[in-house]
């Protein structure tokens, strides 16, 4: 009698919009900017990008260090991208924590500046962030 009442407590209580029913559960567009600190999501994390370069000759190619540090005891995961200029060149590279070199492409001998943007994983709460550190490449 007891489950027979109960279950009729339940289906009233559904039909009369008292307990919501459990839909698809809802994703924020591709692309959408990510929404932190909002009532239902943890604030975002800043992250300091830190670069350091190596410069190179002609031969031997120019090598960048790239650090990027949290508040925390947390490690950002995202992607870093290496824009040379002038020439515009590219490069991307996975970030895991920790300190990352990346060889520069071979250049003419010349004064260079890479921009560096890390960009956070989708599915982290940390804030993009970005540096520029110069180099030079030299005939020897």
């Amino acid at each position: 009698m007891r489950k027979f009442l109960s279950g009729a407590i339940a289906v009233f209580m559904v039909s009369a919009g008292l307990v919501a029913v459990a839909g698809a559960a809802v994703e924020a567009a591709p692309g959408a900017a990510r929404a932190c600190g909002t009532q239902y999501t943890p604030p975002c994390v800043s992250t300091r990008t830190k670069a350091t370069a190596k410069a190179g000759t002609k031969k031997k190619r120019a090598k960048v260090s790239v650090q990027v540090r949290a508040n925390g005891n947390v490690r950002p995961l995202g992607v870093l991208v290496f824009v040379i200029s002038p020439g515009g060149k590219k490069k991307h590279a996975n970030y895991r924590g920790g300190t990352i070199t990346i060889p520069m492409p071979q250049l003419k001998p010349g004064k260079y500046t890479v921009k560096i943007s890390f960009t956070p994983a989708k599915i982290s709460n940390f804030r993009p962030s970005t540096t520029k550190v110069r180099f030079k490449i030299t005939k020897r």
